[in-house]
């Protein structure tokens, strides 16, 4: 049996793995967004860039949020942080994948 320490240091670790993956991929996107000159570029180009920014950066806050509730349960071990780590960090891999979903469709197939 799995135990409840070894689950919540395996979401702690994989937070911030994705989170400096999710920062790469953030850096990108500011670089792209600042290579246009904002004076001269159509809201319709700038428009997914910004969309993409945005759901970066949420799922970024989702992260942290899953980093501070991993570090309360290793602090104190109270059952709610453990039910609510496990939750969040479900939902922010759905997240994520929405995130990718978004990426592909603003840049792909629009």
């Amino acid at each position: 049996m799995v135990e409840d320490k070894e689950i919540v240091l395996a979401i702690f670790g994989a937070t911030f793995a994705i989170a400096g993956l999710l920062l790469v991929f953030l850096g990108f996107l500011l670089s792209e967004y600042g290579s246009f000159s904002l004076s001269d570029t159509v809201d319709e180009t700038l428009a997914p860039y910004r969309r993409m920014i945005f759901g970066t950066i949420t799922v970024l806050a989702i992260n942290l949020i899953l980093a501070l509730l991993s570090f309360w349960w290793l602090m104190d071990e109270p059952r709610i942080a453990f039910d609510l780590t496990v939750g969040v960090f479900v939902f922010e891999l759905i997240t994520l994948h929405g995130l990718g979903v978004l990426t592909a469709w603003l840049m792909l197939w629009r």
